[in-house]
């Protein structure tokens, strides 16, 4: 199989799409301006990092981006390949942000918003929970941390 081939199944705009709205809701909790929009380019490279997933799904609303990603060794190692990710994921997310804009009213100015819809997330696997899961908190995080912060902290220049 071709490369963007496999890259276009895992990374299927749909898919991207319901992950940057769970971000965008996380952020809403927290900011009713919703998501910074610079941050939205983090969000695949978070999700999309097992190890990074893993802690951000289990994560609480209460987890802070010292105690989620700094306090751990192996996840602080994982923050320094982010940068460069980001780099090659700005098309998925791009893609990503044009499906949600088709399925969604969505404010994007400096914030990015999404007009109050109710989503249906009852018929949705267990594996597809854990992204959505982690990708929520992840904005839940971000919103709480502020987004020059999280770019320092994140060491993410590539935007």
């Amino acid at each position: 199989m071709n490369p963007k081939v496999i890259r276009d199944l895992k990374y299927s705009p749909s898919f991207i799409a319901d992950i940057l709205y769970e971000f965008i809701e996380g952020s809403r909790r927290i900011d009713e301006r919703g998501a910074k929009f610079e941050l939205i380019y983090l969000v695949v490279p978070f999700v999309m990092d097992d190890i990074l997933r893993d802690k951000l799904s289990r994560s609480k609303a209460s987890s802070t981006f010292q105690t989620a990603f700094l306090k751990n060794d192996e996840i602080k190692e994982r923050l320094f390949f982010i940068n460069n990710k980001v780099l090659y994921s700005k098309s998925v997310t791009n893609d990503g942000i044009i499906y949600l804009s088709s399925m969604y009213e969505t404010i994007i100015n400096s914030f990015i918003l999404i007009k109050h819809e109710e989503k249906c997330l009852s018929n949705i696997s267990d594996y597809k929970k854990e992204f959505l899961k982690a990708s929520y908190n992840l904005g839940i995080i971000f919103s709480k941390e502020g987004y020059v912060n999280v770019l320092l902290k994140s060491k993410v220049k590539n935007i």
